[in-house]
Order: C-alpha cells, then sequence, then structure tokens
C-alpha cells in the first residue's frame, strides 16, 4: 500500500498510479472550486476504474446538519456542510462518474 503524507495542496499525487484515493473528513473545510480543484488531483492520480471515496461528517443532509453548518461557520473561512448533490456536482465537475451516496455519510465514484 502506497501513501503520500504532507500538505494536500503542494505534495505532487503522481498520475494513474492509484487503485483508491481516500479523503476523509476535510472538503467542508474547503469552497465548491478549491474541492474541484482536489478531486482534480485525486483523479489524476488514480489508475482508470478505480476510486475515489469522500467522507464527511458534516453533511448538510445529515441527522444533525445545523451543528455541522454553525460549526464550519466558526472554524472555515470558505467552507460549508455541502450535501450530497452538491458534492455530485462538483465531483462531475472534476470528471467523475457513477457517484454513490453510502447511507449519507462516505460518497464513492469511480474515474471513468
Amino acid at each position: 500500500m502506497a501513501t503520500k503524507s504532507g500538505d494536500l495542496w503542494s505534495v505532487e499525487y503522481g498520475c494513474d498510479q492509484f487503485d483508491v484515493v481516500w479523503l476523509g473528513d476535510i472538503t467542508h473545510f474547503f469552497s465548491p472550486e478549491e474541492n474541484i480543484r482536489l478531486f482534480r488531483k485525486a483523479h489524476d492520480a488514480l489508475v482508470h476504474g478505480c476510486a475515489i471515496i469522500k467522507n464527511s461528517f458534516a453533511r448538510r443532509d445529515s441527522e444533525f446538519p445545523a451543528w455541522g453548518e454553525l460549526w464550519l461557520y466558526a472554524v472555515s473561512a470558505g467552507g460549508a456542510a455541502y450535501n450530497y448533490h452538491e458534492y455530485k456536482d462538483m465531483l462531475e465537475r472534476a470528471g467523475y462518474r457513477d457517484i454513490e451516496d453510502i447511507n449519507k455519510g462516505p460518497i464513492k465514484t469511480i474515474k471513468p
């Protein structure tokens, strides 16, 4: 298993070398434009037909959406508690297809 460590914006992810990219609870800290940039970096790093899995506890369509949005307002300049459809749009704009919501938590998609 290969992993990459470092600042997610400056580290090079490489091209066509990973089967899975896991983005934990980080995307809600960023604006839609920043997330699309991050999803594109991950897209380039994935082998065709492989998956990105994005997780977020602070989803607007989760069980406690107000808590997540209030917390993000306090700690983030550009982030938000996005819902599934907003994440789906960002992922599609980054080049992904077959986007699947897994129990209002993780979102799985495949690099075509």
